[in-house]
C-alpha cells in the first residue's frame, strides 16, 4: 500500500487538501496531512482542529502584502521539511504557494529519492495586480524559488490551463496536467426554471477587494438596470465593499449584503433566487478559473466574466454565460436586458452539462487516474 503525504500551507487551500484526501483514500492509499494552524483570511489560529493531522505553528502575519508573512512563509516551509520522516512515505504531495516550499521540498526529496506532486494553487508573484512591482529584483528571486526547481517533480499539476501552459514555458519537458478545484458534486436547485421577464437577480461572492474591478462591475449592473430592475446580492464582504455598494444606491439599486456566508443551506437560498453570477477582476490579474465561478457552475448559475483563458474558453464551448471586456461590455449589456426566459433558461442547461463534463468529481478524479499512472503501479 502506498503512503502519501499531502502538505497544505493554507487553509483556504483546504478545498483542493480535502479533494485529494479523498481521491487517494479512494484508492487504498495512506495519507497524512501536514498543514499550517494559522487561517490566513481570517488572520488568526485555526478553529477546530482535526486531531489526525499534523499542524505547523506559523507565525501570524495581518498584511497579505508584507516582510512578515514572507518571514512567516520561510519559517513554516523550513518546519515542514523538518518535521518529514522520509522514510514514512511513498510520495509527497506538495501543495503551494509559497514557492520557497518548492525549493526546500525539491532539495530534500531529491536526496531522499522519494518522487513528489507539486500542485500549484496559485503562481506569484505573476498574480499581483500591481504590474509595476512584478519584475522587480525581489519579485524574480521569489519567481525563482520556484522556477529553477520544479522540475524536480515527476508530476506538476496547476488549478487553471494558464497556470499549466506558465508553468510550460519554464521547462517544456515538464510532466504537467489541469485538475480543477473541487467542492462538490452539481447541487440542485429549486425552481430549476426562473423568469428574466420582470427583473435581474445578480450575486457577487466572496471578498470585495483591491482585485476586483468595481468600476466595470458598477457600469454592467447601471446598464442592464435601463432595461428592466436589477437586485444585486453580495455574499462576502471586504475593504471595498462600501465603495462598491455606494456607486450602486447612488444610482437607486437595490443592493443586498448578506456579510460573509459559511452555511451552504443559505448560500443554496441565496444562489436559488440568483440569474448570473459576477466574476469580473482586474486585467492585471494572472488567474485563469477561481473557486467563485465553480460555485456559482455547481449551482447551476450562469455567469457574466472576464476571466481568461479556462473560464473564458468554458462560456465560449458550452454558452453558459457571457465573456465581457471593456471593448464588448455594452453589447453584453443589451444582450442580458433582452433576454427571454428561454434563451435564460438553455444556458441553465448548459451550465448543468459543462459542470458534469469538465468539472464533477468523476470528470476530475479520471483526469488524476491518467497522471497517476507513471506514479504508483
Amino acid at each position: 500500500m502506498k503512503r502519501i503525504v499531502i502538505i497544505n500551507p493554507f487553509s483556504s487551500y483546504k478545498i483542493r487538501q480535502d479533494f485529494f484526501l479523498k481521491y487517494y483514500h479512494d484508492k487504498g492509499y495512506t495519507v497524512k496531512i501536514i498543514t499550517t494552524d494559522y487561517n490566513h483570511l481570517q488572520k488568526k489560529t485555526v478553529d477546530n482542529k482535526d486531531f489526525s493531522y499534523t499542524y505547523i505553528k506559523t507565525i501570524p502575519y495581518s498584511k497579505n502584502l508584507s516582510l512578515k508573512r514572507l518571514v512567516s512563509h520561510v519559517k513554516f516551509a523550513k518546519n515542514v521539511v523538518s518535521s518529514l520522516d522520509y522514510e514514512e512515505y511513498d510520495l509527497i504531495h506538495c501543495i503551494f504557494p509559497p514557492n520557497i516550499l518548492v525549493k526546500l521540498i525539491a532539495k530534500d526529496a531529491k536526496k531522499k529519492n522519494i518522487p513528489v506532486i507539486f500542485d500549484v494553487m496559485d503562481m506569484w508573484p505573476e498574480s499581483l495586480p500591481i504590474i509595476k512591482f512584478k519584475n522587480n529584483v525581489l519579485f524574480s528571486f521569489w519567481k525563482n524559488l520556484r522556477n529553477k526547481h520544479i522540475d524536480t517533480s515527476k508530476l506538476v499539476i496547476t488549478e487553471c490551463d494558464l497556470f499549466k501552459n506558465s508553468i510550460k514555458s519554464i521547462n517544456h519537458n515538464l510532466n504537467v496536467s489541469t485538475i480543477y478545484l473541487h467542492k462538490s458534486e452539481l447541487v440542485e436547485i429549486s425552481p430549476i426554471n426562473k423568469s428574466v421577464k420582470d427583473k435581474i437577480v445578480l450575486t457577487y461572492l466572496g471578498s470585495v477587494n483591491n482585485l476586483i474591478d468595481i468600476q466595470d462591475i458598477v457600469k454592467l449592473i447601471i446598464g442592464i438596470s435601463k432595461y428592466k430592475p436589477v437586485v444585486i446580492q453580495i455574499i462576502g464582504g471586504g475593504e471595498k465593499l462600501d465603495k462598491l455598494s455606494d456607486q450602486l444606491k447612488d444610482k437607486n439599486i437595490e443592493v443586498i449584503i448578506t456579510g460573509f456566508v459559511f452555511d451552504q443551506n443559505e448560500i443554496k437560498e441565496y444562489f436559488s433566487k440568483t440569474h448570473f453570477g459576477i466574476n469580473l477582476m482586474k486585467s492585471s490579474v494572472f488567474v485563469g478559473m477561481t473557486m467563485k465561478s465553480i460555485d456559482y457552475f455547481r449551482h447551476s448559475i450562469p455567469i457574466i466574466s472576464n476571466i481568461v483563458s479556462d473560464t473564458s474558453n468554458l462560456i465560449n464551448e458550452y454558452s453558459c454565460g457571457f465573456n465581457i471586456s471593456n471593448k464588448n461590455i455594452q453589447n453584453v449589456i443589451n444582450e442580458i436586458g433582452l433576454l427571454n426566459d428561454n434563451e435564460y433558461n438553455k444556458m441553465v442547461c448548459n451550465v448543468r452539462q459543462m459542470f458534469i463534463e469538465q468539472l464533477s468529481y468523476e470528470r476530475l478524479t479520471s483526469k488524476m487516474d491518467s497522471c497517476l499512472k507513471k506514479l504508483i503501479n
